[in-house]
């Protein structure tokens, strides 16, 4: 995405490619970087994963499939095609219970690489989850993973908005030695 924002800067349209599993982190990311709130909307175009194992011809096929919808992302035009929104939460949830949600959704990006996020805690703010990495052949170890004080950063920009009263996250990640 930091790609995709440094072209447009120089004038260059762009559209991100990204695994549909990766929605929460593409949210979570524009957020990061600080982008208009319509910016994943805008500018990311959804592939079903995983694309790291299609052949070229797969790929081709792929992209021609989604040709109008970037073309439409690359010239500003609305999207061809849009997937619903989640629904808003419920304002009986409890703070616990939204902080599960969220964190869950998080995961689903996570899921698809072998790791789980587990939420441990949510306290006077402070969010507290534990990284599980399993072995997946798609990412053995964790190695494709955010290293831990990105991950918190991610998880934070991304559930800050279920979570108004957010002041940290603490991540318990297997892969950190310390």
């Amino acid at each position: 995405m930091r790609d995709a924002v440094e072209f447009e800067r120089r004038g260059i349209p762009a559209v991100v490619l990204a695994n549909d599993v990766f929605r929460p982190i593409a949210d979570a990311t524009a957020e990061l970087l600080g982008l208009p709130s319509d910016y994943v909307e805008r500018a990311v175009v959804y592939l079903p994963h995983p694309t790291s194992i299609l052949s070229r011809e797969a790929v081709k096929s792929l992209i021609d499939e989604r040709w109008d919808e970037i073309l439409a992302k690359l010239t500003g035009r609305a999207a061809l095609s849009a997937d619903g929104a989640s629904a808003a939460p419920s304002l009986e949830e409890s703070p616990l219970e939204l902080a599960r949600r969220a964190v869950d959704a998080f995961a689903e990006g996570l899921r698809a690489d072998g790791a789980e996020l587990v939420l441990r805690a949510y306290e006077e703010g402070v969010l507290q989850a534990q990284l599980d990495v399993f072995d997946a052949a798609a990412c053995e170890g964790g190695v494709c993973l955010l290293p831990a004080p990105q991950l918190e950063a991610m998880i934070a920009a991304f559930v800050r908005p279920a979570l108004p009263g957010l002041r940290a996250v603490q991540l318990w990640d297997p892969r950190d030695p310390t």
